[in-house]
């Protein structure tokens, strides 16, 4: 029993940044053991020899467990104890091993299958007509992005999106936007479109030069960007700018993930790595995204929004009505529960696009939802989630009301996963670590 709890010992200690030569010597044992006993007097102080015994029950815990449990990881076992409830890599082991202990009853195993998901019958004020310009307005930007993924990034790809026209929110055009920090340089990718009017050939000329202007800046950072000119009515613009949110597929066909971020996060998230930040958020699972920070539920998420679009930001929404009527329907088809853990922050998620197993299922989903609605995609979000069949398997700790975070898996196929977040300080934390 020594040598195999020996052996844990020293396994342990080696990962620790601490040189611990002396203890891990069988011979030095029984002399560790008497001068240890030798210190332990009554005039001892009383919190130093509770940190020792802490210290040996954590040692012991440690080594049963390894010896017990020899195809546990050393690594990720010490990172638990000190990085407790952090979803630092525990759910990475929960989704790898396929676990299905924590599982309610589902059905079986069924393929990825877009017919098979609900309808909720929510409506759109924009026509068919419209949805075709709007995706044909990214066609020479698809090309492009396309070429791109196949012959630098096939393994990962950072990417935003800018669509710009002459009365677009200061926010995002004024927006800071940091170097990108990711480790294959060229994988850093803004999505344009410069959105011209009918206005005066002067007048076009001017935004035309304006636009140029902000993309030769970030060009300067390191961000590659590739760009079209377009005619859409101003009003399609937030439509036209989460086509490739939504679906990443289309533009990085042969790349395996990809960590999109709205214009707003993209200097807060160059304080770390990429790629690491995009391991947090995905744990193995083929889709991650944040909570909302504040939202309650389905229905304050368009309270707030009403609130904005009538003080502040008019153009927060195309249509309030259609919201209104979007959230009805969605209200009467979902569950209290549904209601409140699918409100996520859409401003930044991580997606598998390649493999047997992908977010496309849950992507096809929410572009359709979106389509079908208002111009929010935080709200289509919960149409998405519902006709997925989502339903959390394994809870990250919070310490927050809301009670949403975690492992999702869908009810219409059991290989799809999806982890929601706690908060983005947690999220870059882990990521820092991890890099």
């Amino acid at each position: 029993m020594l040598q195999p709890a020996h052996a844990a010992f020293s396994t342990i200690l080696a990962s620790f940044p601490f040189s611990y030569d002396l203890l891990v010597v069988p011979e030095q044992f029984p002399r560790i053991f008497t001068f240890v006993m030798a210190k332990r007097s009554p005039l001892r102080d009383l919190r130093y020899r509770c940190s020792v015994q802490l210290a040996g029950a954590l040692f012991l815990s440690t080594i049963l467990l390894v010896i017990f449990h020899r195809d546990v990881d050393i690594h990720r076992s010490v990172q638990t104890f000190f990085y407790p409830n952090q979803a630092c890599g525990m759910a990475e082991l929960f989704v790898s091993r396929g676990d299905s202990s924590m599982l309610p009853h589902l059905p079986g195993f069924q393929r990825r299958n877009f017919r098979r998901a609900t309808l909720l019958h929510t409506e759109t004020p924009v026509s068919a007509a419209s949805h075709r310009e709007i995706f044909s307005s990214w066609r020479d930007v698809v090309d492009a992005s396309s070429r791109f993924s196949k012959m630098y990034c096939e393994s990962f790809i950072l990417y935003s999106v800018l669509v710009q026209h002459a009365t677009a929110e200061d926010r995002l055009t004024k927006a800071p936007v940091a170097r990108p920090r990711i480790s294959a340089k060229h994988c850093a990718v803004i999505l344009a479109l410069r959105v011209l009017t009918d206005a005066s050939e002067y007048d076009s000329v001017q935004s035309l030069q304006k636009f140029e202007q902000t993309e030769r800046r970030l060009e300067s950072l390191g961000w590659k960007v590739f760009s079209a000119n377009c005619t859409l009515p101003r009003v399609l613009s937030r439509r036209a700018s989460r086509i490739p949110k939504l679906s990443p597929s289309i533009f990085f066909p042969n790349t395996e993930r990809v960590l999109y971020s709205d214009i707003k996060y993209l200097s807060v998230i160059s304080k770390v790595e990429a790629t690491a930040l995009a391991r947090v958020l995905l744990q193995g699972a083929h889709f991650g995204i944040l909570q909302h920070p504040i939202r309650d539920d389905l229905a304050s998420e368009g309270s707030a929004i009403t609130m904005q679009a009538k003080e502040k930001r008019p153009t927060m929404v195309d249509n309030l009505d259609v919201m209104r009527e979007q959230i009805s329907a969605l209200r009467s088809k979902l569950s209290v529960e549904q209601q409140n853990v699918y409100a996520i922050d859409g401003g930044l998620h991580a997606r598998v696009l390649r493999g047997e197993v992908n977010s496309s299922f849950l992507d096809a989903l929410w572009l359709d939802e979106y389509t079908r609605g208002c111009d929010r995609d935080q709200i289509a979000f919960f149409g998405a989630a519902a006709r997925a069949g989502l339903r959390r398997v394994y809870p990250f700790s919070c310490q927050d009301k809301f009670d949403r975070a975690g492992v999702y898996r869908s009810t219409l196929d059991r290989s799809f996963t999806m982890t929601i977040h706690c908060k983005l300080s947690r999220a870059l934390a882990c990521a820092r670590f991890w890099t």
